[in-house]
């Protein structure tokens, strides 16, 4: 009986070590995950980098964070008054001229408007293009004429850093100054009232007025939708003067990058690969 005790006990004990092992491997795994993916994970921005760029080399640059822009250029929005931007259309009009379907409400939000920012660096001349790029890689671009003089339908292209209210439904957003506005700082059009809704909305109808072909979103390459044109975890503004030059299709990170930055992302083969070797160091101290 005491053999069998003692036998009982060694194997429970020899199990714990192993599950022991186990969960220290889990663990070692999950912190390789942890520094590999996450610094690739968007999230809020409170800065942005402007930078000035000529014959592909960047001339100026300069960082400014929302706190200085707020209180050195005019603010745009009220932190009250509710923009909408709008979605794919599949049935019936996907212009949709009354401005009725798929609305999405992009918060009571506050921002400065683009042009101000270009102003800074001695505004836009003829030519240029303004390349608006994101966090997680996606970008815009616009001409110097529509940053200058949007129309009355468009309002002014504005990246906002503050949301008063939460939208009505859909995405939730996160109120107050980034980064508690956690999908700040976003692109929004300040559209002027449609009269017939109430609803400050920059619709379909609206970008096909107010911005050509090139610059226009289709969802799925078929169906207009201004949402497209509203990248959450904005973090630069980048001034091409004589316009940009290279696939403007193209996501930002195959674009030359006129200021080295550090990349971050998701790397693999580092992440296999030690997943790799910390299993097999685990086969064969459980062979031992």
């Amino acid at each position: 009986m005491k053999r069998t005790s003692l036998k009982l006990s060694t194997d429970n004990w020899d199990k714990s070590l192993q599950f022991s092992d186990i969960q220290r491997l889990l663990a070692y795994f999950l912190l390789l995950i942890s520094i590999t993916v996450l610094p690739g994970l968007a999230a809020p921005t409170t800065s942005l980098v402007v930078s000035v760029i000529e014959n592909n080399t960047t001339i100026e640059h300069r960082v400014l964070d929302y706190q200085w822009m707020e209180h050195n250029l005019p603010v745009m929005g009220d932190g009250t008054t509710h923009y909408y931007h709008q979605g794919p259309v599949f049935q019936g009009d996907p212009w949709n001229p009354n401005e009725s379907v798929n609305l999405r409400d992009m918060g009571a939000i506050k921002g400065t408007a683009v042009r101000d920012i270009c102003h800074i660096f001695g505004g836009l001349k003829e030519g240029d293009e303004v390349m608006i790029k994101a966090a997680d890689g996606y970008h815009i671009q616009f001409s110097s004429d529509f940053i200058e003089n949007p129309g009355a339908r468009a309002g002014s292209l504005t990246i906002a850093w503050y949301n008063g209210a939460e939208s009505g439904g859909g995405e939730r957003q996160g109120t107050g100054y980034v980064p508690d506005y956690y999908t700040g700082m976003r692109v929004v059009f300040c559209s002027p009232e449609n009269p017939d809704t109430g609803k400050h909305v920059y619709g379909n109808a609206d970008m096909n007025v107010t911005l050509p072909a090139q610059a226009q979103y289709f969802y799925s390459g078929l169906y207009p939708s201004t949402s497209g044109l509203s990248p959450k975890w904005v973090n630069e503004v980048r001034i091409y003067r004589g316009g940009f030059s290279g696939d403007k299709s193209a996501p930002i990170k195959d674009t030359p990058s006129p200021i080295p930055t550090q990349k971050a992302g998701i790397s693999f083969i580092p992440l296999v690969f030690s997943g790799l070797i910390l299993l097999m160091s685990w086969d064969m101290r459980r062979k031992l």
